[in-house]
């Protein structure tokens, strides 16, 4: 959010990202944030982190959707392994 003269511009992703998050915190934990006075609030923050799928999180998403049987098979293995 940033203003230009008279007009405030807005970008309306980032808006109703933290609005939702806001709305969520606060209806279905009872956690008060505000997400536009505090950017960077933990609740803020560790639902970005949940949320964003990217890199190894993306190919093992796409692994268990394809391949959901062998990527249990794989799980069970590797948890005896270690």
């Amino acid at each position: 959010m940033s203003v230009d003269g008279d007009v405030l511009v807005l970008e309306l992703k980032e808006f109703y990202t933290r609005y939702t998050n806001d709305v969520i915190a606060t209806a279905a934990f009872g956690i008060g944030v505000d997400s536009f006075r505090q950017p960077t609030n933990e609740f803020y923050m560790m639902g970005q982190d949940v949320t964003f799928i990217g890199g190894l999180r993306a190919f093992k998403w796409l692994a268990y959707v394809s391949m959901p049987k062998l990527m249990q098979v794989s799980a069970v293995v590797r948890n005896h392994l270690h």
